[in-house]
């Protein structure tokens, strides 16, 4: 691994960090889709964990996210790590999604 660092070839991991730092400016990836389409596929291939999920509803509100992607994500994740204020802060910043979800965000 540290070889593969100091020569240039480490591939960079697929995260919502990653996948969102290639957006320009205006909102669009370097690869032609835009932040929507960046959330709607870490979403659907699952790349998410719950406090990014948590901590990111109001950024994919912005970009226009489809809510019933949103609201599937928020159902199947998994909470056993998750502190209550986590779900506090998110219902204040999103309170869009606390209203529509049978989780306790």
């Amino acid at each position: 691994m540290w070889k593969k660092l100091i020569w240039g070839r480490l591939n960079a991991p697929d995260t919502w960090e990653v996948a969102l730092s290639s957006v320009g400016s205006r909102g669009t990836l370097a690869r032609g889709g835009d932040k929507r389409e960046a959330w709607q596929r870490l979403l659907a291939e699952n790349k998410l964990g719950a406090l990014a999920l948590l901590r990111n509803l109001r950024n994919m509100r912005d970009a226009g996210v489809e809510e019933g992607l949103v609201l599937s994500a928020l159902r199947s994740m998994s909470t056993a790590r998750v502190l209550p204020f986590r779900f506090l802060a998110a219902a204040r910043y999103a309170p869009q999604w606390r209203r529509r979800s049978s989780r306790p965000c």
